[in-house]
């Protein structure tokens, strides 16, 4: 028996080691399923809205970096606004990929923080598009979330593949709760 636990010895210590060490390595990205954006534009006096609370949101705590995912299914139209119909758009997504203008995300007690956010737009036909847009980081005390994370972008709606019947512009307004990370 003793030889037993003396060949397993190396083992056990691997596999407490490491659980030990991964445990205490603080939580480095984020990713939520239920990300909430909000389109809004006008058309002459009235404004149009539509919104998803699907995007898919990963964000790099160490380095700022995220990646947001929305399937054009899951986007709510406004009246008088869809997304194009071209069999090639059917079930398709709309990607961003960026970076936010801090070093990375003070999940601790901060003063409000306000910066740009750059990256790209990748829709159907693969294509990158660059696109700049503002930040707001608000730092909450709510049990497991740390901050508010307000992102505001404002595009053209063919970039989106969306028929829109307004204006030359739309605003993606993207509203996140982040969660403090591990050991906090």
């Amino acid at each position: 028996m003793k030889l037993i636990i003396k060949a397993m010895m190396p083992f056990l210590f691997l596999l407490f080691g490491c659980g030990a060490l991964l445990a205490q390595q603080p939580m480095q990205e984020y990713r939520t399923m239920r990300g909430n954006m909000i389109i809004t534009g006008k058309v002459g006096d009235t404004a149009l809205i539509m919104q998803s609370n699907r995007l898919i949101i990963s964000l790099n705590y160490e380095t700022a970096e995220l990646i947001i995912r929305v399937n054009k299914k899951s986007v709510s139209p406004g009246y008088g606004s869809t997304f194009s119909e071209s069999p090639a758009n059917h079930d398709t997504e709309v990607l961003f990929k960026g970076k936010l203008g801090l070093d990375y995300i003070n999940t601790q007690s901060h003063p409000p923080l306000d910066f740009k956010v750059e990256g790209y737009i990748v829709n159907n036909s693969d294509t990158q598009t660059m696109i700049t847009g503002t930040g707001h980081l608000e730092h909450i005390f709510a049990g497991e979330y740390a901050c508010i994370l307000d992102l505001d972008f404002e595009v053209s709606p063919e970039l989106l593949d969306i028929n829109w019947p307004g204006e030359e512009k739309v605003t993606i307004q993207i509203i996140q709760t982040i969660l403090k990370r591990v050991n906090e």
